[in-house]
């Protein structure tokens, strides 16, 4: 698995601890990291290419028999801070919820995760020069064709990192790839 998820395990976690430091008696952290890439071709050009990276937390809180799900994307601790102490005070502003409880220790998986095999560390190695072949080769399908004026062509590859902790000892991570 990439390299990354011990750094998401290690800051869900984190977010765990400040999450019952401000007050919640349960908590799910799930920390993320992808990379997506698309590239547009029309008519014979390259039209967009987009290349993003994100990371963001998503927190589940409950408090006070209240439960609250919680989204950033700023990961600077003083950040984190303030944004789960101010979720905190917001899941305790709600109705109780009595039948929204954390999933009992017992139902945890024992031992190692089963790898699930979802993550192509191929796709990484995916060069611009290939996306523009593959996207050729579909305009030249579409335009083989005397009836077609105009014909749009995309290539999108990604690969995504998943973290998960929760107050009551459950912790896993796994990885994730696609091309279309």
């Amino acid at each position: 698995m990439r390299e990354v998820s011990q750094e998401l395990l290690e800051l869900s976690a984190d977010a765990i601890r400040r999450a019952r430091a401000a007050g919640a008696q349960h908590a799910v952290a799930s920390a993320f990291r992808s990379r997506d890439v698309g590239t547009t071709f029309r008519d014979g050009a390259v039209e967009t290419v987009k290349d993003a990276t994100s990371r963001g937390l998503s927190l589940r809180l409950y408090v006070d028999g209240r439960y609250s799900a919680h989204e950033t994307s700023d990961l600077r601790s003083g950040s984190l801070d303030a944004f789960i102490a101010e979720a905190v005070v917001l899941t305790r502003s709600l109705e109780p919820d009595p039948d929204r409880v954390m999933v009992d220790p017992a139902l945890h998986p024992v031992g190692a995760l089963p790898e699930l095999d979802l993550d192509d560390t191929e796709i990484d190695g995916l060069t611009r020069d290939r996306r523009v072949a593959w996207l050729q080769e579909m305009d030249t399908a579409a335009h083989g064709d005397a009836r077609v004026l105009s014909a749009t062509s995309d290539v999108a590859d990604g690969h995504e990192v998943y973290a998960y902790v929760t107050s009551t000892g459950f912790s896993g991570a796994y990885a994730t790839s696609m091309v279309s």
